[in-house]
């Protein structure tokens, strides 16, 4: 099951493997906050820009989860073996 939590909040032990998914390391975050950060998950810097600017378009959106899609293929595969 995967759960979503903001990064301020404090740890549970319910909580499990905690990753943090951002491009940008939020501010007064310690590592001994979460247990992986996954880059790879959060969208490019331009996606980012254009949605904070409004500038945002379907189409990188669409290129966004195509990417992610794409990890999560080869993530699950990985999991596999």
């Amino acid at each position: 099951m995967i759960k979503t939590r903001s990064i301020y909040d404090d740890r549970h032990e319910s909580d499990g493997t905690r990753i943090l998914i951002t491009r940008i390391y939020p501010r007064f975050i310690k590592k001994e906050h979460f247990d992986e950060w996954m880059l790879i998950l959060s969208p490019d810097r331009d996606t980012l820009h254009k949605w904070k600017h409004s500038k945002k378009t379907e189409e990188h959106w669409k290129r966004f989860e195509e990417k992610l899609k794409s990890f999560f293929e080869r993530f699950i595969k990985k999991l596999g073996n």
